[in-house]
Order: C-alpha cells, then sequence, then structure tokens
C-alpha cells in the first residue's frame, strides 16, 4: 500500500502566503475572528484546488459511571 500524500494547513498557508493558524481558522470556520473577505477566499481557494480534506473527528468511547 503506498504512502498517502496528505495537504495541510502548512501547504495551504505556503501557498497562499499566509500563516498556519490563519489557514486553521478560516478553515474551521472560528465565528470568534474577522478576515478579509479576499484572504477568507483565497484560503478556501486554494484548499480545494489542493484537495484538501479536513481531518475525520474520532469519536470517543463512552465511559460508564456506576
Amino acid at each position: 500500500m503506498g504512502k498517502r500524500n496528505k495537504v495541510t494547513t502548512r501547504d495551504i498557508a505556503q501557498a497562499t502566503n499566509v500563516s498556519q493558524s490563519t489557514v486553521s481558522m478560516i478553515l474551521s470556520e472560528n465565528k470568534n475572528v474577522s478576515f478579509k473577505e479576499e484572504t477568507v477566499n483565497l484560503v478556501k481557494k486554494t484548499a480545494k484546488q489542493m484537495g484538501y480534506k479536513k481531518p475525520e473527528v474520532k469519536k470517543t468511547q463512552k465511559i460508564r459511571l456506576s
């Protein structure tokens, strides 16, 4: 099985010349911060073109309390 090349927020940050934290906040649609519309559009467009996929959130096991 071959190694899968994943696109990361760091890759998108380098391609768009913005910080990794900016990319992360834009892609997670953080409502507590705002960015210029052109920056948001650039990051989202670049992420799509590069084939970025959001990491899957793993379900945590429920702990039973007795």
